[in-house]
């Protein structure tokens, strides 16, 4: 599918939505490659996406949070800066083994607002409290049923990120109907009302 084919799929998803959600689906979108095709073939995809963005009215916060809310990550550094100089859209930097110790927190925090560690990164040192020290997001990936890191079991697996005494803004999961069901009972368990998530 086409970014194109998406958004419109999305626009027709969200009419179908039931009446007293609170919030709008959205689309965490992700630029790839951006220096290769950059220096290759001379093409931003920053530029191009928001383009396509800017076609369907979407290319702000105030534009899309209504409608189709839209987040851009990217795992470049250099994507991001540019798009941050053509948008407000929440920008979230994608660190993994080969870029996470090389640029640190501090110039991540210039232009983003947040990042996306490995979760196998989360928990070392002081890294999440230093994140949140610069009021950086933090959406750790991923949650697999299949391949779990911290615990024996799914449910477990999960809890344990919802458990922590610093609290994550975000959560990449690869099963998103078992994250869905623990994520809305906790709330009802620790909270007492019933959950609304996007």
């Amino acid at each position: 599918m086409t970014l194109e084919e998406t958004i419109e799929l999305m626009f027709d998803l969200q009419k179908s939505q039931p009446k007293e959600r609170e919030y709008p689906i959205g689309l965490y979108i992700e630029t790839k490659m951006y220096k290769f095709y950059v220096d290759n073939y001379g093409i931003d995809p920053a530029e191009k996406l928001y383009e396509v963005l800017k076609k369907y009215d979407l290319e702000t916060i105030e534009k899309s949070q209504n409608s189709l809310p839209i987040i851009v990550e990217c795992f470049e550094h250099e994507s991001l800066e540019k798009f941050e100089t053509l948008s407000d859209l929440p920008l979230i930097y994608l660190m993994n083994t080969h870029n996470i110790d090389h640029y640190s927190l501090e110039d991540v925090a210039k232009y983003a607002h947040g990042i996306g560690p490995t979760n196998s990164r989360l928990y070392k040192g002081t890294f999440l409290k230093d994140a949140k020290a610069l009021d950086l997001q933090v959406h750790p990936y991923v949650i697999k049923d299949d391949a779990l890191h911290f615990t024996s079991n799914a449910v477990d697996e999960t809890m344990y990120y919802l458990d922590q005494p610093i609290v994550i803004d975000g959560l990449f999961t690869e099963f998103p109907h078992t994250t869905y069901v623990i994520f809305e009972d906790h709330a009802k368990t620790q909270w007492g009302r019933e959950a609304k998530f996007m």
